[in-house]
């Protein structure tokens, strides 16, 4: 489950920014589109979110605060699920349908990244963590210790 260190910082930022300009097409669009704009602008934010999720996954698991069967369980629907939005037409704004193929495309990425990740896991034998939360064994990540006021 674990991902090139180099990878995840291009994804998140393109992640990012796609988050960004999906809100402003948002603000912009209020109270205008059918019905199929607004299933394509909700399925967009929310590829988005995923892959911003995954992200955060991926920090969390090397600092040692989420196992990889954690994050394996978590993930698993996003993993499973399918990439494809609703049918686009000619019809659609050319903002949003620039949204929705940057969105599934990033998606998609991700999606094929989690899977040979789990794939290469299995195929290797690496021996799966405790399921205990933090560091080898188990113990806690300690918190950095408050400094008293003077």
């Amino acid at each position: 489950m674990i991902v090139d260190l180099n990878v995840c910082p291009a994804i998140e930022r393109q992640a990012l920014d796609l988050a960004v300009e999906m809100r402003s097409h948002l603000l912009r669009s209020v109270g205008r589109g059918d019905l199929r704009a607004t299933r394509l602008r909700f399925w967009a934010s929310e590829r988005i979110q995923q892959v911003v999720a995954w992200g955060l996954y991926q920090k969390a698991l090397r600092a040692g605060e989420l196992t990889p069967a954690e994050i394996r369980e978590n993930l698993k629907e996003m993993i499973e699920r399918s990439g494809e939005p609703p049918a686009l037409d000619d019809a659609i704004d050319p903002e949003l349908r620039s949204l929705v193929e940057r969105s599934r495309s990033l998606f998609q990425r991700v999606q094929r990244l989690a899977k040979d990740a789990s794939a290469s896991r299995v195929k290797r034998g690496t021996p799966r963590q405790s399921s205990g939360r933090g560091r080898v064994g188990g113990e806690p990540k300690s918190l950095p210790r408050e400094q008293p006021r003077a």
